[in-house]
């Protein structure tokens, strides 16, 4: 398993496992969501390369503070997991926003 397939697989164990009050567990699976819809996207599109908005260190990241904030109950954590979480989601809907219009444009030529 690749290092990128193995921090996907942790973050999906840490969502399915932990102890995560709902918002912030939705949060967590709308940026699984996105991610793989963001990954069908760019598969099935003829734009060229796309960089997804959310890297593998950002996951591990997202890792690290979904188990601060559980395990150690740590209200930093828990604000830095709340803002990094607003910051990849906001990305998510810029890069879909950017497919979007680059479609358009491909069907309008």
């Amino acid at each position: 398993m690749s290092q990128a397939s193995q921090t996907i697989a942790t973050y999906v164990d840490l969502l399915k496992n932990t102890k995560l009050n709902a918002y912030t567990r939705d949060q967590l699976e709308y940026i699984l969501y996105q991610l793989n819809l963001s990954m069908l996207k760019i598969e099935h599109s003829n734009v060229g390369s796309v960089e997804l908005p959310c890297k593998q260190s950002e996951l591990e990241l997202l890792n690290r503070l979904i188990i601060a904030t559980t395990e150690e109950d740590s209200p930093t954590a828990a604000k830095e997991l709340g803002d990094r979480m607003s910051q990849i989601i906001s990305r998510f809907h810029a890069v879909n926003d950017r497919l979007e219009i680059r479609h358009v444009c491909k069907e309008r030529h």
